[in-house]
């Protein structure tokens, strides 16, 4: 049931009072034109000439309905907009924060679809149904104060009885569909996982020849969500049926025998009379909301559930990564202690690893690949915790969240976001200065980049494409260079680039090394001859 003061929920805050109020007044202003149809209709039959009051509500009353419903319809947009805005921020947070390999999020997609079309549902919901449904289930108590007033304190009490019908429909039929509202939401989930997994393989798909058979498995997952959409359809025409049929139906008998019965007793004029019977169906308002935009307050409460339960646990220390980078701290000892680490599948890649390395200290992960490496590495660089075991840093337990503040990493192939040379810079420190910057490139050995024609300005592409895989590369080391972290974390990073590019990598890493405690992972013999000792990772153990 609708809760007002389940702030969290439904988003029920002092921002909607305007939306609410409107909606009281619009029920006001249609109660006193109903009023004055009623009074109207009967000087009419009676042959008298019309109320100047009654002809001023008919001509006014309208236009006034009018300017108040277009603000609403105009309000609803910036409204949804700015919630969006507001659940979106905790999303994103809790995605970055919980690292890219959480086990409870692994997937990317769901990620994205919680940010988007989850984040929107649930905006919907707050913007254009709960608000418009708690003013609708107040709404009749202003019908029933007119009606008071218009027609008689006793034919408004009567059908006040059927008034708390309303709010025990709405729970009703929440519990009744939550599972079917929940059912869409998580295969809408899917297949968003599904399609953007699709795109991101899209070559190696079409390489081995599985484009046509992931296809059909697309169209499978789409046919199921076309499914649980026309389940909810569904269920908002039964709830249309179950209102109009019984409710509405029963509150409209109800005035019109009150209406005839007062009528014909001489108690009620044929003015009160008629107005009695045409205020009835402003009762019904919250009913007919209902049936309007329940699939919206289903959807809606089913995505922020979803949403709640996402960033219900926040890492301890999110602070922590917000360490000023202009602080380089002492090169940091690291520990690792019964550390095992099991996929979604049940696929162990880490079991009970156990070796420590000393501050300032350059050790290089060695063996076959497949064996484990970049999992442990990634797992220090606070991607995601461990299953079992535990990561110290400086002798203390550290959390995915504190590792990531101590930690710089390198990959393989460096990613580069869309934009210029200066924006994926400072993506490693956003407050770093164009001399800082142009510092950074130098000691990368990318100093090639002054003469650039747009310099700092240089637009390197989607995903880096304008730039060498070598050029790239040191782009991420002067990232790190930014970072300025005690922590460096290498990942093989001249596996993917020519020799003489290799030579440039190497060199700039002999200079981010220094002062810091250094975990690569290597095969080619330079970088593992560069390191002060090697660890030996078999089959996701430290082999003896």
């Amino acid at each position: 049931m609708l809760a007002l003061g389940d702030r969290d929920a439904y988003g029920c805050h002092v921002q909607f009072f305007p939306s609410i109020a409107s909606i009281w007044l619009a029920t006001l202003l249609r109660s006193l034109v109903v009023v004055a149809i009623g009074t109207s209709v009967a000087r009419v039959v009676a042959m008298q000439n019309l109320h100047p009051l009654a002809v001023t509500a008919l001509v006014v009353c309208p236009l006034l309905i009018g300017a108040v419903e277009w603000w609403q319809a105009r309000s609803y947009g910036p409204k949804q907009a700015k919630i969006e805005r507001e659940l979106r921020r905790p999303v994103l947070q809790t995605a970055w924060n919980r690292g890219s390999m959480d086990r409870s999020a692994r997937q990317s997609g769901r990620a994205v679809s919680l940010a988007t079309d989850t984040v929107e549902r649930t905006a919907a919901m707050r913007a254009s149904f709960t608000a418009p449904m708690i003013a609708q289930m107040t709404a009749p108590i202003v019908v029933l104060v007119v009606m008071a007033f218009a027609v008689g304190v006793k034919q408004a009490v009567i059908l006040m009885i059927g008034l708390p019908l309303i709010p025990i429909m709405v729970g009703g039929f929440q519990r009744i569909f939550a599972s079917v509202s929940g059912r869409h939401r998580a295969a809408s989930a899917q297949l968003a996982n599904e399609y953007l997994e699709a795109i991101q393989g899209l070559t190696d798909l079409r390489l081995i020849g599985a484009g046509l058979r992931f296809g059909k498995k697309l169209a499978r997952g789409s046919e199921a969500l076309r499914q649980q959409v026309m389940k909810m359809l569904a269920a908002n025409q039964l709830v249309i049926l179950v209102a109009d049929a019984g409710f509405a139906l029963g509150m409209l008998i109800v005035a019109v025998w009150q209406a005839i019965t007062g009528y014909s007793a001489g108690t009620l004029g044929l003015g009160p009379a008629l107005t009695l019977v045409l205020l009835a169906p402003l009762l019904m308002e919250p009913l007919n909301h209902i049936g309007k935009f329940f699939y919206v307050g289903m959807g809606g409460r089913a995505a922020s559930k979803a949403l709640k339960a996402y960033t219900a646990e926040q890492p301890a220390n999110e602070a922590g990564e917000d360490r000023d980078a202009n602080t380089h701290t002492e090169a940091t000892p690291i520990t690792v202690q019964g550390l095992s680490f099991t996929w979604d599948d049940g696929a162990q890649a880490l079991s009970t690893i156990d070796f420590s390395v000393t501050a300032g200290e350059h050790v290089v992960l060695t063996g076959e690949s497949g064996g484990g490496k970049s999992t442990l590495l990634s797992l220090i660089a606070g991607l995601a915790e461990p299953s079992e075991g535990q990561i110290l840093l400086d002798g203390a337990p550290a959390t995915a969240a504190e590792r990531r503040s101590l930690c710089a990493m390198v990959r393989q192939s460096a990613f580069l976001f869309t934009g210029t040379l200066a924006e994926n810079l400072r993506i490693a420190r956003p407050d770093a200065t164009e001399d800082e910057m142009w510092r950074a490139l130098d000691q990368a050995n990318l100093g090639e980049a002054l003469q650039w024609s747009g310099g700092l300005h240089t637009l390197v592409g989607e995903r880096g494409l304008e730039v060498s895989g070598g050029q790239a590369q040191r782009i991420a080391i002067a990232r790190a260079f930014l970072r300025d972290a005690p922590i460096l974390l290498l990942d093989e990073p001249t596996s993917q680039v020519d020799l003489s590019s290799e030579m440039a990598i190497r060199e700039a890493l002999a200079v981010l090394c220094e002062g810091r405690t250094v975990i690569t992972v290597a095969h080619r013999e330079a970088l593992v001859e560069s390191a002060d000792r090697a660890i030996e990772i078999h089959e996701g153990k430290v082999s003896a």
